[in-house]
This record gives C-alpha cells, structure tokens and sequence, in this order.
C-alpha cells in the first residue's frame, strides 16, 4: 500500500500477518530496500520515501540492526533518485 501525504513522502506499505512478533532478517530487509529503490526508479518522484511495516505484533528491536545495516530510510531513495537525475 502506498500513502502519498502532503508534506512531500510517501508511506511504502509492507503488510506482514504472523501469528508472533514479525522478524526482519537481513535478506528480507534486502528485499525491502530493493522495493523502495525499484519504486524510486520507476516512478522518478521527488518526494521522501519511508518504509511503514503494518504488522499483527509488531517487529522485536532485534530486528532493528539488521534495518539500519542496510540503510532503509528515505535518505537513500532520495540519493538514488537525485544521483540517477530524477529531482
């Protein structure tokens, strides 16, 4: 799901329904981080882009590591689009 707000970012939704607290391993946090530069790429916007995880019990801080070794945030999806001459 995506959410397109009016301070300039856009919420890229990932639905997770898991019957205990989602974990997010490093090979799936490389499957995120591809989403987002796939989705920058595609649609060449100039806008923010943030991960939102939507899940039943939410996501361990162990897991939180694993997200920031491989740079999800918008801070890179804002540098692929501007190096790439999106903006």
């Amino acid at each position: 799901m995506l959410i397109d707000r009016s301070d300039r970012t856009i919420n890229i939704c990932e639905m997770k329904f898991y019957e205990k607290p989602y974990s997010i391993t490093k090979s799936y946090a490389d499957v995120l981080r591809m989403k987002m530069v796939i989705f920058a790429e595609a649609t060449r916007i100039c806008k923010a882009l943030a991960l939102t995880m939507v899940t039943t019990y939410g996501i361990p801080l162990a897991s939180t590591p694993v997200l920031s070794k491989t740079k999800l945030s918008w801070t890179t999806s804002s540098s692929l689009r501007n190096s790439a001459g999106f903006c």
